[in-house]
């Protein structure tokens, strides 16, 4: 392994849970997924709909490893999901580890926050932007430009 990879792998990211369940959703429904919840959503306060509000801040997470994370993503599919997961820059890095050890990899996003080259490190990117019902008022230009990444994978 390179020493840029191997530095990839000690960095740290904020995770609140890591989970084994069946995807009930979107492109890969059906499959047995492994779910990372990463903590802290830049959305203040929460959505009013937000299922988990417990993942907002970002006291919510334990500090673990690229490799401490990627250890316990056993199955094929792995969703990266938070909060909102490109909080953190370090989730690129993430993605990128996991993809290049052939996982499918799914990164839900609200669409606020853009990581250059996020596009090259997922199979999928589900895109849930965050609209004015939803009690905030986005930057829908960022939004847009989510929508563009994601629509590069065929579907948004």
């Amino acid at each position: 392994m390179s020493v840029a990879n191997d530095e990839a792998l000690r960095r740290e990211l904020p995770v609140v849970e890591i989970f084994d369940s069946v995807q009930g959703e979107g492109y890969y429904i059906g499959q047995l997924s492994t779910f990372v919840r990463l903590a802290g959503c830049n959305m203040e306060p929460p959505c009013i709909w937000c299922d988990t509000a417990y993942a907002q801040g970002g006291e919510s997470g334990s500090p673990m490893t690229v490799a401490q994370i990627i250890e316990q993503c056993r199955g094929t599919h792995v969703v990266i999901t938070g909060g909102e997961p490109l909080r953190h820059a370090r989730t690129v890095e993430l993605c990128d580890q996991l993809y290049r050890r052939h996982k499918l990899v799914t990164l839900e996003t609200n669409g606020t926050v853009y990581r250059p080259g996020i596009r090259w490190t997922c199979n999928l990117i589900s895109v849930s932007p965050k609209l004015p019902s939803s009690g905030h008022r986005p930057d829908l230009e960022v939004v847009g430009q989510s929508v563009r990444v994601a629509n590069h994978f065929g579907s948004v």
